[in-house]
């Protein structure tokens, strides 16, 4: 009867906790008027596909699932407005005093060559957050969910934003100017949110080349054939180009090949984390405690 009873009401407290989590986020964000519309758009989808859901009674949402993506990625937001940004752009701000030549950002084709530039960095990132133990620890928490939908597309470690400013090193040192980059990867991380969706199937040509929510799906999935595939956050053409694509054909089975059966957002945090921790404790020798840390292999997802 509680089950039911709390079935039936998911929405509510789902909405409620949106409120919560964009007062927060709007407290933090008033002197930041682009992040704040930037935050408010992903919520107000959320609000759309979770009443959708609700309509449908098709179990795509789970209450518990859904406000511990919530509660995770108002943790990383509010790290990412107060610190994380500011480290990233002071960070690359140091290094372009290194780079080569400087590309022009009032030109309508360097803003279309540093999202091309973003969108194969983050692929190169994403395979690397796949195959580095350390880096999995973090990128585990995007992928411990069994259910698939927007909330997913909002569930990220709050604590990887302290470095992933590292991969845009090399496009600085290229001349792109910081801001700019910040700008270009806002826009593939954006596109990439709308991509966790079980209500989009397939989208004709568009399958060719861009990253869609069937092939992210794939990407999501825990069935054998679609480990380690579809990385790509904007075009697909980079996973073709470098023979980590797979179609969707099998229905996809979602979360980790050991699920984490908990929604307790501090659990699923740090999980992966405390096991690798606890793996290299139980290791002798310094070279093979670095080895277990940061030699790539193929992470048990």
């Amino acid at each position: 009867m509680l089950v039911k009873i709390i079935t039936k009401v998911a929405p509510i407290p789902l909405l409620l906790a949106l409120i919560i989590v964009s007062i927060f986020e709007i407290s933090i964000s008033l002197k930041k008027p682009g992040a704040l519309i930037y935050l408010s758009i992903g919520n107000f989808f959320i609000i759309i596909e979770a009443l959708y859901s609700y309509l449908k009674q098709d179990r795509v949402y789970r209450l518990t699932d859904s406000l511990a993506s919530l509660i995770n990625i108002s943790l990383y937001r509010s790290f990412k407005l107060l610190a994380y940004t500011w480290i990233a752009i002071t960070c690359l701000g140091y290094f372009s005093q290194f780079s080569l030549w400087v590309v022009p950002s009032n030109t309508w084709w360097a803003w279309i060559l540093v999202i091309i530039c973003c969108d194969g960095s983050e692929y190169y990132n994403h395979i690397l957050h796949h195959k580095i133990p350390l880096l999995w620890t973090f990128h585990s928490v995007h992928h411990c969910s069994d259910k698939y939908n927007l909330t997913v597309g909002v569930r990220l470690s709050w604590l990887s934003g302290a470095y992933t400013w590292i991969f845009f090193i090399p496009m600085v040192l290229l001349g792109f100017d910081p801001l700019m980059i910040m700008a270009g990867n806002a826009i593939v991380q954006g596109y990439q949110f709308f991509v966790h969706t079980e209500y989009i199937h397939k989208l004709g040509i568009f399958e060719k080349f861009m990253n869609t929510p069937s092939h992210h799906r794939v990407h999501h999935g825990a069935n054998p054939q679609y480990l380690d595939k579809n990385f790509a956050p904007f075009s697909i053409l980079w996973d073709k180009a470098f023979g980590t694509f797979e179609a969707e054909v099998e229905k996809v089975r979602y979360g980790l090949s050991d699920p984490m059966n908990s929604d307790n957002p501090l659990y699923f945090t740090f999980r992966e984390f405390y096991r690798l921790v606890k793996r290299i404790f139980n290791t002798s020798g310094i070279s093979s405690k670095i080895a277990l840390a940061w030699i790539p292999t193929r992470v048990k997802k």
